[in-house]
């Protein structure tokens, strides 16, 4: 009988954490409160005390199952009989497949604050030595092309997050689960590159980034110079602490009162607009520019990264990551997923155009652009400045390389 009770207890436990999991990933995790939960399951809101003791339980919780359903699925691939590159896909073919709703988004810790939130945030980099040193592995053995491999399993981590929960979008226009996964990995695997072609080498303008984008200023413009490092610190602490981020907290880091952001915004909800809004502005400049400066789309879309890796490492970064948008006002709220369509959009466009021009193969689009999409939220969410002394530009050749060209050996041959 006590076994029986155990095993309920449990059972409920884990109904409990995938309702959060699912309100975290549909509607923000200041949105997944113990009310949120109860609502859902029909019950007194007290009764979840016997399950969580606080909100930051039940985040803390969620957050460690995803770890941990990740590091199982690599465990398990780890084992497996084959080669470093089979293995590989192994784990990618599980952590797509995953039930709906059984992982969230991990990788910043959001919800943590912290000790709790360093302590995860080691924890996650642990997960992903682990699946760097098995694509060192890969690499030494000859079944995975030479790589950093740290960048590599980083940017692999990213684009599982992105396609774990699998939004809507990308369903409708490509249809089973089954379908995506495999689509992905054999994207991963062997690249989007028609037979015969090899990444294009794009030469950056030595000119400053700031310039290239527009986002230059004169020295004299001080006010207009002063208001794009307060966007730029603004982000960066809402990358790093999500809702949580507080507008004091954001002055205290620049060693400025916090009246310096309510010269420009009413509220943290409208300061938050304002940093969407300026990441969506960046990435349109680098979409028109890098089409002006190179002869097909294919380069064109791999200056574009460039020139986004090189604006995340300059004055204009950290480029943002478009979670809590729940907190805008309704009308905010409309611009910015506007202004994301408009961006998803044409980053599809130029999809097609390289497939119409014989450089890529013909791959749905819906998929494609996400791939590179995930290297975008991989600088916000601050990943590989985790590490240290990363070379941004030598990282972003590194992340595009592995969209066009695949990770398998069989490339270079």
């Amino acid at each position: 009988a006590q076994q029986r009770s155990t095993d309920a207890h449990q059972r409920k436990r884990e109904e409990v954490l995938d309702i959060v999991a699912r309100l975290i990933n549909v509607d923000g995790a200041s949105n997944a409160t113990l009310s949120a939960v109860a609502n859902v399951l029909g019950v007194k809101h007290n009764s979840l005390y016997y399950y969580f003791k606080d909100r930051n339980e039940l985040h803390r919780t969620v957050l460690y199952r995803t770890l941990e359903l990740r590091s199982e699925s690599l465990n398990r691939a780890y084992q497996m009989q084959g080669n470093a590159f089979e293995r590989l896909a192994r784990y990618m073919e599980m952590e797509i497949l995953a039930e709906l709703h059984s992982r969230v988004d991990a990788s910043r810790g959001s919800g943590l604050k912290g000790p709790a939130r360093e302590r995860f945030l080691e924890a996650w980099d642990r997960h992903v030595l682990d699946l760097a040193e098995l694509i060192s592995e890969g690499v030494a053995e000859g079944s995975l092309a030479p790589c950093d491999a740290y960048v590599r399993a980083v940017t692999i981590e990213a684009i599982l997050t992105r396609f774990i929960n699998m939004d809507e979008i990308i369903a409708k226009a490509t249809g089973s689960r089954e379908e995506i996964g495999r689509i992905v990995i054999d994207i991963l695997s062997h690249g989007i590159l028609s037979s015969g072609r090899r990444m294009p080498e794009v030469r950056l303008s030595e000119t400053d980034i700031l310039e290239v984008l527009g986002f230059d200023l004169d020295a004299e413009d001080i006010e207009g110079r002063e208001l794009q490092l307060l966007l730029s610190n603004a982000t960066r602490v809402f990358n790093e602490d999500g809702w949580n981020a507080s507008i004091p907290a954001m002055a205290a880091r620049m060693g400025k009162s916090k009246t310096i952001y309510y010269q420009f915004a009413s509220d943290k909800s409208e300061l938050l607009f304002h940093c969407l809004s300026r990441g969506i502005a960046i990435v349109i400049a680098s979409q028109r520019e890098s089409s002006r400066d190179t002869a097909n789309t294919a380069e064109a879309i791999a200056l574009h990264y460039q020139y986004m890796y090189r604006a995340h490492d300059s004055a204009i970064g950290p480029f943002p990551v478009y979670t809590e948008t729940d907190q805008l006002r309704p009308q905010h709220r409309r611009l910015i997923n506007a202004g994301n369509h408009s961006v998803r959009y044409r980053g599809q466009r130029r999809v097609g155009n390289a497939v119409a021009e014989g450089w890529f193969k013909p791959l749905p689009s819906s998929i494609v652009q996400p791939l590179f999409g995930s290297m975008l939220y991989k600088l916000g969410a601050g990943f590989l400045d985790r590490k240290g002394g990363v070379d941004y530009t030598q990282a972003s050749i590194e992340n595009t390389r592995l969209v066009y060209e695949g990770m398998g050996a069989d490339r270079l041959g």
